[in-house]
């Protein structure tokens, strides 16, 4: 009797999981009913499950916060910041690149840099023109354009990572004009 139980309790606790890492059924030694044999989290599993679930539940915060911003007014927070700012350098980069190339070196690479920076801000603006909606739209074309929005960050993030390169040497010739 005591060999029988011996064997049923090593049975119980040897293999905890099958061929294909799933917990494996096995029977109670004591009720002789299958039970699922659950095996403890180790400290680096548990760590890593609560980063996931903190990632998920950001990310959610961003989306829904993102639809709500994209109901009440048609674009997030920040790419209408961005919008603002871009259309602005837009509308200066054409001022300057409308007038006629001068006879110094400076006066022509200002002008070269005022129409490539105003090509790439036209990108941007293309760009921000895709991540809009009309104010009140529905929920889910909120939600549509929240997530492009966030999938596009880099995107956005990348234009005006350049175009502040074409600023700032925009800025410079025009420093090195007025010497």
């Amino acid at each position: 009797m005591r060999l029988g139980l011996f064997l049923r309790k090593r049975k119980f606790f040897s293999s905890r999981f099958n061929e294909a890492g799933r917990f494996r059924t096995a029977l109670s030694p004591t009720t002789n009913k299958s039970v699922h044999i659950h095996k403890p989290m180790d400290p680096v599993t548990a760590v890593g499950f609560a980063a996931s679930i903190l990632t998920f539940i950001d990310v959610s915060h961003q989306v829904i916060s993102g639809t709500w911003e994209v109901i009440k007014s048609g674009t997030t927070t920040e790419n209408a910041h961005v919008g603002n700012v871009i259309n602005d350098l837009h509308d200066v980069t054409k001022q300057l690149s409308d007038r006629p190339p001068g006879y110094s070196q400076h006066e022509r690479a200002l002008n070269t840099l005022a129409s490539e920076c105003q090509g790439l801000s036209g990108e941007l603006v293309a760009l921000l023109e895709e991540l809009k909606s009309t104010a009140g739209s529905s929920k889910w074309k909120s939600v549509k354009v929240a997530l492009h929005s966030m999938w596009k960050k880099g995107d956005v993030e990348e234009l005006e990572r350049r175009l502040d390169k074409y600023r700032s040497q925009i800025l410079l010739r025009l420093v090195l004009m007025l010497k």
